[in-house]
């Protein structure tokens, strides 16, 4: 993404806060700037991204499919798209809101668990004293005694 973010710059395309360089719209939009052969190249660097998009949409008999058979078809570039197609049959087709969040969803963010940074000051101090010191328990009561 780096390296598309310095071509969106050096070409003189900016990106607002929400939108992200790999994004299929923005990266079209900014093929779009460029000449003939610059395009080309650029759609053929994701023919196999466009080409698995493509055996998705026909899978789910969407008419989407014909936009990114245009776009191959553009980029000169030759595919196996039986293979793309039989690795799209194997997948799971679960559009459910639960099966989509399961695939995106994020690993929770740990702060203070047992995996905390072992060199900090405080948990060397809290380690180093862990065992050495035994609560000893006096009555109130007792000590006036």
């Amino acid at each position: 993404m780096v390296d598309l973010l310095k071509q969106y710059e050096d070409a003189g395309f900016s990106l607002n806060k929400r939108e992200l360089p790999d994004f299929l719209p923005v990266y079209l939009e900014y093929l779009s700037t460029r000449n003939n052969a610059e395009i080309i190249e650029g759609l053929c660097f994701i023919t196999p991204i466009l080409g698995l998009l493509k055996e998705r949409l026909l899978k789910r008999e969407s008419k989407y499919h014909v936009l990114f058979s245009v776009l191959i078809e553009l980029s000169m570039t030759e595919y196996d798209s039986a293979l793309i197609s039989i690795q799209v049959m194997k997948e799971a087709d679960d559009a459910t809101p639960a099966a989509l969040d399961s695939v995106w969803e994020e690993e929770q963010v740990k702060f203070l668990g047992g995996d905390s940074c072992p060199s900090s000051i405080q948990s060397i101090h809290s380690n180093r004293f862990k065992n050495a010191v035994v609560p000893q328990y006096l009555e109130i009561g007792e000590a006036n005694k």
